[in-house]
């Protein structure tokens, strides 16, 4: 079972996809902006103005780039878990600082993050360092401004028509990332907020298919952040997640983020 804890190894795929959740949160909603791409990177014209929209939407560039720090608090229902109820927390600093913690009830906490050099996992007195594909993705979504070029991410990026997402029509864009993997996102029509974000690769299974559900969007100083979001795919790691609190502070201290002593 994924969710047994009896082992870091056990726990990997869940950790990694609530991870994924709260970047979003805290990270790819609130970073997409669409400078210029860099050398190599494909973006199609209508994917440029799709994005720009979104960046407009989430409350401006400007609005965006003020901020260098972030920290959410959440509540998240684990599906596998019997709807048991985990307390969450995301602290996210400028340029590549990463900490997340999750209480688990009978458990303990579980910390995963990245201090700019070392992406890590904290499980009682186990600490393991991420490595490969995990290590890869912890580097993408700890960098605070990753959106800023798309180019960063993606080989390409493509408009691809509209799909609904519940009653809601959204643009698709399908992108390739640097890893060659595929995904799609979908930006409502009529606000230009991201709705839904299917992507490859949760926990060790570079190839399962991940379906996020984004919703609620409030103004937190000046910034759109989506305030549910729910995992629908893969079913064993289906959990729906609500942000208690957000924040935007000045700095936080860096030794927060340092890898923790074996």
């Amino acid at each position: 079972m994924i969710l047994e804890f009896r082992s870091m190894k056990s726990f990997r795929p869940y950790s990694c996809v609530v991870a994924i959740g709260l970047t979003v949160t805290a990270g790819f909603a609130a970073e997409v902006q669409t400078s210029s791409p860099g050398v190599g990177a494909t973006i199609s014209p209508e994917a440029k103005t799709i994005l720009a929209r979104y960046t407009e939407a989430l409350g401006g560039e400007s609005a965006v780039k003020q901020h260098t720090a972030q920290e959410s608090k959440v509540s998240i229902k684990v599906a596998a878990m019997g709807g048991v109820e985990l307390k969450g927390e995301r602290l996210a600093q400028a340029p590549n600082q990463l900490l997340t913690t999750i209480e688990v009830p009978g458990t303990g906490a579980i910390s995963f993050g990245y201090d700019g050099k070392d992406a890590w996992y904290k499980f009682g007195g186990t600490i393991m360092e991420m490595t490969g594909d995990q290590l890869k993705n912890t580097r993408r979504d700890a960098d605070f401004w990753r959106m800023t070029d798309p180019a960063k991410s993606y080989k390409s990026i493509a408009a691809k028509g509209v799909e609904k997402v519940g009653n809601t029509d959204c643009q698709v864009l399908e992108g390739v990332t640097l890893e060659g993997r595929n995904e799609k996102l979908f930006f409502a029509k009529d606000s230009g907020l991201l709705r839904r974000w299917d992507f490859q690769g949760v926990g060790d299974d570079t190839q399962k298919l991940a379906v996020l559900l984004i919703d609620d969007y409030r103004n937190v100083d000046g910034i759109k952040v989506p305030f549910t979001l729910q995992m629908e795919k893969p079913t064993e790691a289906a959990f729906e997640m609500h942000l208690t609190e957000v924040k935007f502070p000045a700095t936080i201290d860096t030794s927060r983020f340092k890898k923790p002593a074996n």
